[in-house]
């Protein structure tokens, strides 16, 4: 595996990458995320603002959002 370069998933699988951002100076925070197919074409994509809380919070959130499409 290579670091730092995103690979296909296997023959049968999907992949699902979420992130999320906590500004300093907005009462915000933003999270998006993509499901990809076995050839690497995307499968569902969102974005959403969500209510500011701690990141961990951030990135679990995203991570719940995206299952919703898989």
């Amino acid at each position: 595996m290579m670091k730092g370069c995103w690979q296909f998933p296997n023959h049968g699988w999907i992949k699902v990458n979420v992130d999320g951002s906590v500004p300093t100076f907005k009462p915000r925070a933003t999270i998006g995320g993509v499901v990809r197919g076995p050839s690497g074409s995307w499968m569902a994509v969102f974005e959403m603002v969500v209510g500011l809380s701690n990141i961990f919070q951030i990135e679990a959130r995203a991570l719940f959002e995206n299952l919703k499409f898989s």
